[in-house]
């Protein structure tokens, strides 16, 4: 920041990751909402996490952070993809649907979450530029 010239406030800021990046992008949206508003989590889910809880209840694990962090489903957009020919599909499914029972996830046109299943991605860095090709400036449109 002290460097170059970028917007310092969370709602310009995004985290997200590939695979094992998506698994982070999850964990870090659960302890670093001060510093990003927006997360593109791309074929991976906390089913391949470290922690228990986070393996075994994605959903409550995820609300309960960032509600603890005191934040809402105002304070954030989710945009989310796997392939449907992709090994990280099943579980990605899994994780989305669970979100899609809070009250924190909002899965409708103006909601906060964006999730897509590329019909015949796979999981290799095709899909990720195509999926960060759409991401982003869903996330960042023109001002």
């Amino acid at each position: 920041e002290a460097r170059y010239s970028v917007y310092k406030d969370r709602e310009h800021r995004a985290f997200g990751g590939f695979s094992m990046g998506a698994v982070t992008t999850w964990y870090r949206m659960c302890d670093s909402m001060d510093l990003f508003s927006k997360y593109i989590a791309m074929s991976g889910s906390l089913y391949w996490g470290a922690d228990d809880q986070a393996r075994n209840d994605p959903a409550g694990y995820i609300t309960n952070a960032i509600q603890s962090e005191g934040y809402g489903k105002d304070d954030f957009q989710v945009w989310a993809a796997t392939g449907s020919d992709d090994f990280a599909n099943d579980t990605m499914v899994r994780q989305m649907e669970s979100l899609k029972q809070t009250d924190l996830f909002d899965f409708s046109d103006a909601g906060n979450t964006t999730w897509h299943i590329g019909d015949g991605e796979k999981h290799n860095s095709h899909a990720t530029t195509r999926y960060l090709y759409t991401a982003l400036p869903a996330l960042f449109p023109a001002e």
